[in-house]
């Protein structure tokens, strides 16, 4: 299995920016009807993750939190931030950082030539139950 969707650096970063700028547009249509629409950045640092890997997934997060900070707290489109807002953007930063780490489990599964211990044989069980039975004796 290929390690990431995008085998050149270049190109995941390059798909990390196009992400977080397609979730921004998107976002920004959506902001006239519901500010909750930011929570979509954190879909994008998923994707990102998933498709590039975790460097460019924390870009993506960097990315998204500076939009958040710009475009979806009060007051809009300013970096001046109320202190009100404070834990809010906190809260989505350090929810995008976990996030971030998110992996594909089947990526992080150690590749042994090995058998996993819950991959027994017929026989490994048979002979289990046996000894269990007190037969095997």
């Amino acid at each position: 299995m290929q390690r990431y969707v995008a085998r050149s650096v270049v190109l995941r970063y390059a798909v990390a920016i196009v992400c977080m700028t397609a979730t921004v547009g998107f976002a920004l249509w959506l902001r006239p009807v519901a500010l909750a629409a930011a929570q979509l950045f954190l879909v994008a640092i998923l994707v990102t993750g998933w498709i590039c890997g975790p460097r460019p997934a924390l870009v993506a997060w960097g990315l998204a939190t500076l939009a958040f900070a710009y475009l979806f707290t009060p007051p809009f489109d300013s970096m001046r931030i109320e202190l009100v807002q404070f834990p809010r953007l906190i809260v989505f930063a350090l929810l995008g950082l976990l996030m971030h780490q998110r992996r594909d489990p089947r990526r992080c599964a150690p590749r042994t030539g090995r058998a996993a211990p819950h991959d027994k044989s017929e026989a490994g069980y048979r002979e289990l139950f046996k000894t269990l039975r007190g037969e095997g004796r």
